[in-house]
């Protein structure tokens, strides 16, 4: 089933985060046999609040529950643009891949993520090493950079707060999380 999350919303204070209704989507670009994918994930997609526009395309949450002998391997041929992705395993920026990606997904789950505009990267990196491609680094080595910015281990502590509100279906707190993180960064 893919759905998206259209509207904008609005610009986060100490006591909101972005919220969003759900409407279909008919986008299944990059995604290799949609039709099978269908069974075995769910996506959502989120637009970014106006203040981070023009650094973050949108926002997407990939959610599966499979049976427990049932895995599924989801081929993506990938957009050309870095992202920021909170999964189980960690919480990393990933830059402009080398070519096609594959996932295999077994039991339950979320990964959240941002995609980042064209040359975003290189501005939360402030240097050439964003260029590179297939990039993979830590978040908190990007978001954690700034002077005033957070803290890694704050870093670290959102990501996996906001996979835990992915898995739980409260897809606008875990945006929530990872929007703070890129605000105070960027």
């Amino acid at each position: 089933m893919f759905e998206a999350v259209r509207p904008r919303p609005p610009v986060p204070t100490a006591s909101t985060v972005p919220t969003a209704s759900t409407v279909p989507t008919a986008s299944t670009r990059g995604i290799v046999d949609p039709a099978a994918a269908g069974g075995g994930f769910a996506l959502v997609r989120l637009d970014p609040a106006p203040d981070l526009a023009d650094l973050v395309e949108r926002h997407w949450v990939v959610r599966w529950e499979l049976p427990a002998d049932t895995e599924f391997t989801q081929v993506v041929i990938p957009h050309p643009h870095a992202n920021v992705v909170a999964e189980a395993g960690g919480f990393a920026v990933h830059g402009i891949p080398g070519g096609l990606f594959a996932r295999t997904l077994r039991g339950s789950g979320a990964v959240l993520g941002t995609k980042l505009r064209p040359g975003a990267l290189r501005v939360l990196l402030d240097g050439p090493g964003a260029l590179r491609r297939g990039l993979v680094a830590p978040a908190s080595a990007v978001l954690a950079a700034a002077p005033d910015g957070p803290a890694p281990a704050d870093v670290e502590a959102a990501g996996r707060r906001a996979v835990a509100a992915a898995c739980a279906g409260d897809d606008d707190a875990a945006v929530g999380f990872l929007y703070n993180m890129m605000r105070a960064r960027a």
